[in-house]
């Protein structure tokens, strides 16, 4: 009986450890448990190594800066102590395996974090504002084409407003993340200010109402606010935005854009019978998919126009949202779309991240045009006309656009 409870519990911890893991991506905020081998022989002379390795983990002081290299030097102690020893001599055990290789991905995904958020402070304070105005002069300092130059920019402030460009042939205004603060009751919490977001190595949304507590801390050394968080009890299913790398936003989520149709390299939904087409361009051959949207999708596809005018798409869910594709950089245009064989029948030009305006919806509009793209007049619409959600056909939306930006 006490065996079988045994491992009862085993099974137990092992599934708590594989939550750790969702949608493929690990919520490296979590730390290390505290005793993970409780339930294996005690008397196992690496198995006493391994808990004294954690023990002395968990003894430094986690929000102070200053120990962080003392502790990424633990981390990579015990990486390097379970994948040369303990996995080695200890194989004959399938549930001490599956422990062993949750705890070696659970410190290669801290220690990765903590190298994260100590090259953060060794660049930056904690005045998120200044990181954010230097992380956009240089995406825009690098980011040049053939027509603009974008290292001319000046950061403006509001989401709405548009950078300064020294060059009169662009006209487009640009969005900017929004660092504004709007609390939604159905969720009870607040959200905004998402550089946060776009700063934290995690990506994780909500963490206003943990910087604000941070702030409002009246003590003469406050910890830097990513290492005070490392004392906080962060759920491992708390939300978090994925961010793929600039080589995969190239490769997956730009679309391809061919007789005023939507082809996708890479079927986005499974559940979807995507058309495959074969077309021939330049004599070469290329397996493409026509973007297709369940009828019952929320969120759609959503999309985001960077200032070179490059549409990215990407099929929206929990993790997937607009900073995914945008990065927390500025772009030019916003919302999400529902296609059928590749066609537009609905657009929505909604963004909590970014907050669009009329301005902006023309300027999807304009750069659709440029790419062939031609909303039929039934296309459905939705927008946001100040704090108001609406919708009509796209014939009656051109009215309302023009006359909206006649007024300004």
């Amino acid at each position: 009986m006490v065996e079988k409870n045994k491992y009862l519990l085993i099974i137990l911890f092992l599934t708590s450890l594989s939550f750790y893991n969702i949608y493929g991506i690990e919520p490296s905020w979590i730390d290390l448990p505290q005793d993970p081998i409780k339930y294996f022989d005690k008397k196992n002379k690496l198995l006493i190594k391994l808990k004294n390795l954690i023990d002395t983990y968990h003894s430094i002081q986690k929000t102070d800066f200053e120990k962080a290299e003392s502790r990424i030097y633990l981390l990579s102690k015990i990486i390097n102590f379970i994948e040369t020893h303990l996995l080695k001599n200890l194989n004959n055990d399938e549930y001490l395996v599956r422990i062993l290789n949750s705890l070696l991905n659970i410190s290669k995904s801290k220690k990765l974090y903590l190298e994260k958020i100590r090259d953060f402070y060794q660049n930056y304070d904690d005045s998120y504002e200044t990181v954010r105005d230097d992380i956009i002069a240089q995406a825009l300092s690098t980011n040049k084409n053939e027509k603009t130059d974008f290292k001319a920019a000046t950061f403006l402030g509001k989401s709405t407003k548009s950078f300064l460009i020294k060059d009169d042939s662009y006209h487009y205004k640009f969005l900017i993340l929004n660092n504004g603060k709007l609390y939604i009751p159905s969720m009870k919490v607040s959200i905004g200010k998402f550089w946060l977001e776009v700063i934290d190595p995690c990506h994780r949304r909500y963490l206003l109402e943990y910087r604000e507590k941070w702030e409002r801390l009246k003590i003469k050394d406050r910890p830097k606010f990513f290492f005070w968080m490392e004392d906080k009890v962060i759920p491992w299913y708390s939300s978090k935005t994925f961010y793929p790398t600039n080589e995969e936003i190239q490769k997956i989520f730009t679309p391809v854009i061919i007789n005023k149709k939507f082809y996708s390299k890479y079927p986005f939904d499974p559940s979807v019978e995507n058309s495959k087409v074969v077309i021939r361009k330049q004599c070469l051959t290329q397996k493409y998919y026509l973007f297709q949207t369940r009828k019952d999708s929320k969120d759609g596809h959503i999309f985001v126009i960077n200032p070179d005018k490059k549409i990215r798409i990407a099929l929206g869910s929990q993790c997937i949202r607009h900073t995914s594709l945008s990065r927390g950089m500025p772009i030019i245009g916003i919302g999400s779309l529902w296609f059928e064989n590749g066609r537009i029948y609905r657009i929505s030009f909604s963004s909590g991240h970014y907050f669009p305006s009329f301005i902006h919806y023309k300027q999807v509009l304009d750069i659709f045009e440029e790419y062939g793209v031609i909303l039929s007049n039934n296309t459905e619409v939705i927008y946001y006309d100040g704090p108001k959600y609406k919708t009509c056909t796209y014939s009656k939306f051109r009215k309302i656009l023009t006359a909206k930006l006649r007024k300004k």
